[in-house]
């Protein structure tokens, strides 16, 4: 997958994941525009204002969005972005929306990423903690651009 190069600009975006607890891919998100330029695989720290957790009606696929998404950082040091039960704790802590969603069109090509069940007590059977932030933010993998 490519990383997106905004045409005329030093400026760059990446579409990202998490993890779940046996490492498989579950979408967070588009970030914005920036200088920071990373390939796919690279970590990266997010800082947003909300996220949300949504599951596709038809299919009970499960993925997480985030609102304003920029790019504080590159995280070298990292080899594995955070998982899903730090961002379930990120959901409720920026007042993210829990809803139903259609599945994203940029993720239905992609066959990669998991599918998460979503229960009836609105939690995923996810792993332990990795990490929580200090801010709204969370660690992320680059899997393409544009």
């Amino acid at each position: 997958v490519d990383v997106h190069d905004v045409k005329d600009a030093n400026a760059f975006n990446y579409l990202c994941v998490i993890e779940d607890e046996k490492g498989n891919e579950v979408p967070i998100g588009r970030t914005y525009n920036t200088s920071i330029k990373v390939g796919e695989g690279d970590i990266l720290k997010v800082e947003f204002v909300n996220l949300s957790l949504y599951t596709d009606p038809d299919s009970a696929k499960v993925w997480f969005n985030w609102w304003s998404p920029h790019v504080i950082m590159a995280r070298e040091e990292e080899k594995k972005p955070d998982n899903t039960l730090t961002a379930e704790k990120l959901v409720k802590a920026s007042h993210g929306t829990v809803a139903e969603k259609v599945w994203p069109k940029r993720y239905a090509e992609r066959d990669d990423i998991v599918l998460l069940t979503l229960h009836q007590n609105g939690s995923l059977s996810v792993g332990k903690i990795v990490k929580v932030n200090d801010k709204i933010g969370i660690v992320s993998k680059v899997i393409g651009g544009g």
